[in-house]
């Protein structure tokens, strides 16, 4: 049993409206990457490639601000004793940095098409990556990683408009 993963997934479920607040994490982050009003794009599928990659990095600083969570020393946040690193996709995989295997990932997926997003624990051990690597010596979670994922937030619909 991994009592860090348990305690992480406790204390995360049990924030004040956490999926509802998550869910306003997800508009912001995809209406800032998308901006509508000035380029008139209307799907994160449509932007290019390092504006998908500012979609995480959005979703990590809006997490760290709506529930004021620290930043790790080494990852992205911090809870208690806990480190843990935000990943997000808006495909169907996570990938994983060097400095993040071992350790606890909170991983965040979009489908645009559903209007839905999900959110889970994973520890990102060797087990649940693939073997390969990218450029960057990235990993991505495997299929019977995927099994493993803890759901705090499964398949559910994001905020039909941003927060203003």
């Amino acid at each position: 049993m991994d009592n860090k993963l348990e305690f992480l997934t406790q204390k995360l479920t049990s924030l004040e409206n956490f999926e509802g607040r998550y869910s306003r994490v997800i508009r912001d982050a995809k209406d800032y990457v998308i901006d509508s009003e000035k380029t008139g794009r209307t799907k994160l599928a449509e932007a290019e490639k390092a504006e998908k990659t500012i979609f995480g990095m959005k979703v990590e600083a809006y997490l760290r601000n709506e529930f004021s969570w620290p930043k790790g020393k080494k990852l992205d946040f911090y809870i208690g004793d806990i480190e843990f690193d935000s990943k997000a996709t808006i495909g169907k995989n996570w990938m994983v940095p060097p400095e993040a295997v071992g350790e606890l990932c909170l991983l965040t997926s979009i489908d645009e098409e559903k209007e839905i997003y999900s959110a889970g624990l994973l520890r990102a051990i060797d087990e649940v990556l693939t073997v390969g690597q990218n450029q960057d010596k990235k990993r991505s979670v495997s299929a019977a990683g995927k099994k493993c994922i803890r759901w705090l937030i499964e398949k559910q619909p994001y905020q039909a408009e941003a927060s203003s």
